[in-house]
């Protein structure tokens, strides 16, 4: 055998090729492990352990903290930034710690970090026994396993942990294995104690948790639940607008305001015209607003997108170093942005175009080529279930009779619908194709050409611009409901954090309780408001007239004439705001001469602003006036001049030459009776006057701005509180049910009594009616001023007026003295 073996030629090289083969082989296999593994005699240590140690325990007795995350440093370096960047490792107390070490990314970003009430961090600095033999090191369990060694000996883990401060090292991972993206699931790994040895299983630091089953259905759960309400929220900002174009109409090129609440609910739709304002500085304003709008919804779409696929990305607290959003999101979002910007600033040129061009010829050729009209209607949820049932039954139809076509059509609708069906969003839809028709319409009035010998342009740019106005509007919506859906998500987080966690938040929930029921009431208030306006002012329509009547008829009674000026050099300066007894050119001219004469004669002038003159009278039988200027109800000297005299009896003259019938020329129309669709009569005022009514009357009125006021000021004094309660907090125990339970009762009652001053004070119902009937009464008689410029005092100019104004030093005849005597 042996022999035949050396016999072979062949056998001495491939023993020899063998061998080098197997020492190769051993070599690359050896040479690695080596590399990899750490050194036995490489230990980290902690720089001042003591010190460290006692910071360390300070803040473990405190009640709040459950987690304690370790900033490690190797000299100057920090390890996440050189290391692995979203690795941590932390402290957590046995009862809750391992729980808020575990919360899931999204909820962290959607809670608004609120978690990081329960942590803090601690600067551990390390020293190698060898320099850079744990830097240079290139296995990570080794790493790992060192680090919690040395975190487990610094804790003190391996010692007897009786009660509260009792705690565990763990691990966690927020970023993959690239070292770049956000993770997006829980990866941690905590250490345990061997109930038998009493020892940490060294074993069980490095084997990762699994993750709970609920805590993907929670977040599915979670986005289903919230994109509907996102939805329902767009769509009910879509119906107030609607609501708000509804009631604003023009008759007999008046503007009204409808103030019945049931005129869509049979019609189902109305038609209005677009603004076509050409006021420059208003066109301006649209510019700057569409931009503002495209720079909001790009931010707030982008980070509300952000912070749902890759959340750790905005974790505060630990921070995370060297994760980055994939670039293909970047660029897609990237791309959405340009389409965006472009419908925008097309958009913003239609503006523009208003501004430059004002051609009235082009522009009322354009009204017959593209009308301005849009056809609107409300948008109701079952409304839209019937809708979605009627294209289910086309379909079933359609394919019994196998109308491939009609079949097609409406298998393709339906798909289109069922997401948004199912999602109860359908909405959506409807609010989508309304913009872009608004859109449309708007870029094709204002670029398409004219002349029909470009048509062929005119059918490409008409497509463009069709594109352009769906492209936007598809974004615009869809960025809308992103920001709106995840404010949601926010807030749900928030909450159920809170109540997971509310005997912690005691004191705080009872500050917040108080908070939102006034911001529940100023919004209640002022829809109340609103509606208790629009029926009184309806149940009082007969009343006007009726009451209106017995002025004019009275055999007494005062007529009031309110004038408005600010600089006065010609009696045109004067504004008069005249009954209708008096709306007469000659007396009104009468009128400013008077006042013009009294204001040259003396240096001490009149009110600056809006005042009055209050005119008595007294009818006979023979129907003469007697007409007197009262010093009790005007100032002392508008009841001086020699011309007073003369304008009581020209008054006199007037009244007496006029009988009541002719009254009704000069009295304003306050309520309009106008036809709908549906044959029912809509009641309307003018706009001027409801927007008086609505937003400025004294005491039955209140405004947008008054609500932002108030609940600015609560704001404050919430946060007033709440800084109280964390100033506060390390001298309060929390983590016991009656102290929380005893400090709750005060503090609800002092939040309370604070919230009291700013609460929105509403009249009784009859207070209101006699307010709302005076208004329509003076607006029935001619009266503007009120409600066009309301109480004016016009501060700046009575200050300058009393600095620069003496005493007049002519002497006052006896004459005047004693016709100012008996001016009343």
């Amino acid at each position: 055998m042996a022999l035949r073996c050396f016999s072979d030629r062949l056998f001495p090289f491939r023993w020899a090729t063998t061998c080098w083969i197997l020492i190769l082989i051993c070599f690359l296999i050896s040479k690695p492990t080596n590399a990899v593994q750490m050194n036995p005699e490489c230990q980290l240590q902690v720089v001042d352990e003591s010190i460290a140690y006692l910071e360390f325990i300070k803040k473990i007795k405190s009640q709040w903290i459950r987690v304690i995350y370790f900033q490690s440093y190797i000299g100057k370096y920090r390890l996440q930034q050189i290391d692995e960047h979203g690795v941590f490792y932390a402290w957590a107390r046995q009862d809750h710690g391992e729980a808020i070490f575990s919360l899931p990314s999204y909820y962290i970003t959607t809670g608004l970090s609120l978690y990081t009430v329960f942590t803090s961090t601690i600067s551990v600095n390390f020293t190698e026994s060898i320099k850079g033999c744990f830097q240079n090191a290139t296995t990570n369990p080794s790493k790992t396993d060192m680090l919690f060694h040395v975190l487990r000996n610094f804790t003190r883990l391996n010692r007897t942990c009786i009660g509260f401060n009792c705690g565990t090292i763990c691990k966690r991972n927020f970023i993959t294995s690239d070292g770049r993206t956000a993770y997006d699931k829980v990866t941690y790994s905590c250490c345990e104690l061997d109930t038998a040895t009493q020892a940490i299983d060294t074993g069980r630091c490095t084997i990762a948790e699994k993750e709970n089953w609920y805590v993907p259905f929670m977040q599915i759960l979670v986005i289903l639940l919230t994109i509907p309400l996102g939805a329902a929220v767009l769509v009910k900002g879509f119906n107030i607008r609607v609501d708000s174009q509804e009631r604003s109409i023009q008759f007999n090129g008046i503007d009204l305001r409808i103030l019945n609440h049931f005129r869509l609910q049979t019609i189902g739709h109305f038609y209005f015209r677009q603004p076509t304002t050409t006021n420059p500085w208003k066109q301006i304003y649209y510019c700057f607003m569409y931009l503002l709008l495209f720079v909001v919804l790009i931010a707030f779409g982008y980070a509300s997108l952000v912070a749902q696929i890759y959340p750790a990305v905005l974790i505060i607290s630990p921070a995370i170093y060297g994760i980055a959003i994939p670039p293909s999101v970047n660029i897609a979002y990237y791309h959405i942005g340009i389409i965006h910007f472009c419908g925008t600033i097309a958009i913003i040129l239609t503006h523009l175009k208003t501004i430059f061009f004002t051609d009235q010829s082009t522009n009322h050729d354009r009204d017959n080529l593209l009308p301005q009209y849009r056809y609107l209607r409300p948008i109701k949820a079952n409304q839209l279930n019937f809708q979605f049932r009627n294209i289910f039954v086309d379909m079933i139809a359609s394919a019994r009779s196998y109308d491939i076509v009609a079949f097609l059509k409406n298998l393709a609708i339906f798909l289109l619908y069922f997401p948004f069906f199912i999602m109860n969003s359908s909405a959506i839809i409807h609010v989508t194709v309304f913009l872009t028709e608004v859109v449309t319409l708007r870029l094709k009035y204002h670029f398409l050409p004219r002349q029909s010998r470009y048509m062929k342009l005119r059918s490409l740019l008409s497509l463009l611009l069709f594109m352009i106005a769906f492209s936007y509007s598809i974004i615009t919506i869809f960025q809308v409901w992103i920001v709106l859906q995840f404010m949601f998500r926010v807030i749900i987080t928030v909450a159920t954090f809170i109540v997971a966690y509310s005997i912690y938040f005691s004191v705080v929930v009872v500050v917040v309780i108080p908070y939102i029921h006034y911001i529940s009431e100023c919004i209640d208030s002022y829809r109340r408001k609103e509606q208790l306006l629009t029926q009184e002012i309806i149940k009082l329509q007969p009343k006007v007239d009726q009451e209106l009547y017995k002025i004019l008829k009275a055999k007494e009674g005062s007529l009031i004439v309110y004038f408005f000026h600010d600089q006065i050099y010609n009696a045109d300066d004067i504004i008069l705001d005249v009954p209708e007894v008096l709306d007469d050119i000659v007396i009104k001219n009468i009128i400013k001469t008077y006042l013009l004469g009294i204001i040259n004669r003396h240096n001490y002038q009149i009110h600056v602003g809006i005042s009055k003159l209050v005119f008595y009278y007294k009818r006979s039988r023979n129907n003469d006036f007697d007409i007197t200027l009262p010093y009790s109800d005007n100032e002392r000297l508008l009841c001086e001049g020699n011309r007073k005299q003369d304008l009581l009896t020209h008054i006199g003259q007037h009244l007496r030459r006029i009988k009541i019938g002719n009254y009704c020329p000069q009295l304003v129309p306050v309520f309009y009776n106008v036809d709908n669709f549906s044959n029912i009569r809509d009641v309307a005022i003018p706009s001027e006057l409801y927007y008086y009514l609505r937003y400025y009357a004294p005491r039955i009125s209140l405004n947008l701005w008054q609500i932002a006021f108030n609940i600015l000021k609560t704001t404050g004094i919430f946060f007033i509180f709440i800084l109280t309660v964390l100033l506060h907090s390390n001298t309060w125990s929390f983590t016991s049910l009656s102290a929380a339970i005893a400090n709750t009762p005060i503090i609800y009652v002092a939040t309370t009594l604070s919230l009291k001053y700013f609460k929105i004070v509403e009249v009784d119902k009859e207070t209101a009616s006699n307010i709302i009937l005076a208004n329509l009464i003076q607006f029935r008689r001619g009266y503007r001023l009120f409600c066009t410029r309301g109480i004016e005092s016009m501060p700046m100019s009575k200050l300058i007026q009393i600095a620069i104004t003496g005493k007049d030093s002519r002497p006052t005849r006896a004459s005047e003295d004693d016709e100012f005597m008996n001016c009343a």
